[in-house]
């Protein structure tokens, strides 16, 4: 297997692994202080735009070119260290 293949393989898994976190913290949510809902809220519809702008950005690397995959794949990473901490501030709140 390519090291592009395996690479999304791994992301596919940590969407789906968001995806799970994302759903546990809607469930927090529905149980929080109509304050907490409404910053979290925000957080929470944050953090489903950059799972849904990651998606997007490996549907192009999958098509990429061996030179652009590289590149992609930096924008990539810091759209997954962006979730991993606003998933980790919005857990800290609860």
């Amino acid at each position: 297997m390519n090291e592009r293949k395996e690479y999304i393989d791994k992301l596919s898994l940590k969407l789906k692994t968001w995806d799970s976190e994302i759903s546990k913290l809607e469930m927090k949510l529905k149980e929080s202080s109509d304050e907490v809902k409404v910053n979290l809220n925000k957080r929470i519809a944050e953090l489903n735009i950059k799972k849904e702008n990651l998606k997007n950005r490996i549907e192009v690397l999958k098509g990429s070119s061996e030179e652009a995959w590289s590149e992609i794949k930096n924008g990539i990473e810091k759209i997954e260290d962006e979730i991993k901490e606003t998933i980790e501030n919005v857990k800290s709140k609860f």
